[in-house]
């Protein structure tokens, strides 16, 4: 993302509170949103998934890449060496949603909440 992206939040999605973060690097395990100084433009990650078993504390990422004058985020999903029902995790084809809200950070906060209330009944 442009530099100009320089505010970093996390979500949290039991109570809706939007917090300030570093800009790392480094991962935590709530949905990321990263916005301008005035908050015109934002862009937030969602990923329903979240977090992967056995790495509870991890699973969204942000770096702030200052010579290169980018900021970045994802969500990482990992799995062990056993999948969930611990049987070897086959190779193969996996699917992982994600929800990439943009728009104000305002616009991104509301969005925010309803898709992680829509996703959590």
């Amino acid at each position: 993302m442009p530099p100009a992206f320089n505010r970093f939040y996390k979500y949290d999605i039991a109570t809706h509170a939007l917090t300030p973060i570093s800009e790392g690097p480094g991962e935590q395990s709530s949905p990321l949103i990263l916005a301008t100084d005035n908050g015109s433009h934002a862009m937030g990650i969602y990923a329903p998934q979240q977090p992967s078993k056995e790495y509870e504390t991890v699973g969204y990422g942000r770096w702030s890449f200052k010579p290169e004058r980018v900021n970045k985020w994802n969500a990482v999903f990992r799995y062990g060496k056993k999948n969930a029902d611990g049987e070897p995790v086959k190779s193969g084809d996996y699917a992982f949603r994600h929800f990439v809200l943009v728009g104000s950070l305002d616009d991104v906060t509301t969005a925010m909440k309803f898709i992680t209330e829509d996703h959590r009944k």
